[in-house]
């Protein structure tokens, strides 16, 4: 069962996990650094800070497949082409 999150059991859920654990006392209110990439504008994950990111060129490859009966096409981009043949849901 997939889980919806805009759907009102799912939040309703949340809501009652939520409230079971401040009953218990689990929940605190704290402070932590957590690195930030302001021309992102999103914090950095862990492993991007632990390993140091940088920028590694990929050769790729991007095809274009025709939808049967109409005049549009899907285009599907792997940096492993040689899995296009088995691209069996397009």
């Amino acid at each position: 069962h997939p889980y919806v999150t805009y759907d009102d059991n799912y939040i309703e859920s949340e809501w009652w996990a939520l409230k079971e654990i401040w009953n218990k006392d689990l929940l605190y209110k704290g402070f932590k650094i957590v690195p930030y990439c302001p021309r992102c504008g999103t914090p950095l994950s862990a492993q991007e800070v632990s390993q140091g990111y940088k920028t590694v060129k990929e050769r790729s490859a991007i095809v274009r497949f025709k939808v049967v009966g109409e005049d549009a096409y899907f285009l599907a981009w792997t940096t492993t082409p040689w899995t296009l043949p088995s691209n069996l849901a397009l």
